[in-house]
């Protein structure tokens, strides 16, 4: 919970901003962003209402750079959704596969909300846009857990370099 706790919305706000900020990676590149995998893992790691604020910040970030139009409200909530996901979810396995089905309906929910409701092309029109579409989303389903498997990696790096560090200190220690 952020209520109680200063510091964790200390480090929210600038992680939703830095993880915002990663859209500017792939803009121009269709589904290269890796902000998904980065919101979900944030949610993995800090819970989920942490994971719903950075899945926030990181949309008004990312929209004041890629440009803010109605499509903003929709990613908004599927990358709150991401966030509160990651929240939930704590195997890593599971969280990798769920990322990239996640990441494949992510891009089919735009592609219907933009082309149906926002741009009003008419039903037929929209499918047709959606299965050319599909294409794309599979990309970003797997550039998405693609990231997610490199975090866990460095993760793990990390750990293992932490405990080695410890080990060898507690070794200078003793001598």
């Amino acid at each position: 919970m952020i209520r109680g706790n200063k510091n964790l919305l200390g480090m929210v706000i600038p992680i939703g901003a830095i993880i915002g900020l990663t859209r500017l990676d792939g803009f121009g590149y269709p589904a290269m962003s890796p902000m998904l995998a980065l919101i979900f893992m944030a949610g993995q790691k800090l819970g989920k209402t942490a994971g719903a604020l950075i899945g926030l910040i990181a949309t008004i970030v990312s929209s004041i750079y890629t440009g803010i139009g109605l499509w903003c409200i929709m990613q908004a909530i599927l990358w709150i959704g991401a966030g509160v996901l990651g929240g939930c979810l704590k195997k890593k396995t599971t969280s990798t596969v769920l990322v990239g089905i996640y990441a494949f309906l992510f891009g089919v929910i735009m592609d219907i909300f933009c082309y149906y409701l926002v741009f009003t092309l008419g039903y037929p029109n929209v499918m047709a846009a959606v299965i050319g579409g599909l294409p794309h989303d599979l990309r970003y389903s797997v550039i998405s857990a693609s990231t997610l498997i490199a975090c866990y990696i460095i993760e793990y790096i990390y750990q293992k370099i932490k405990q080695t560090a410890l080990k060898s200190r507690t070794a200078v220690e003793k001598v």
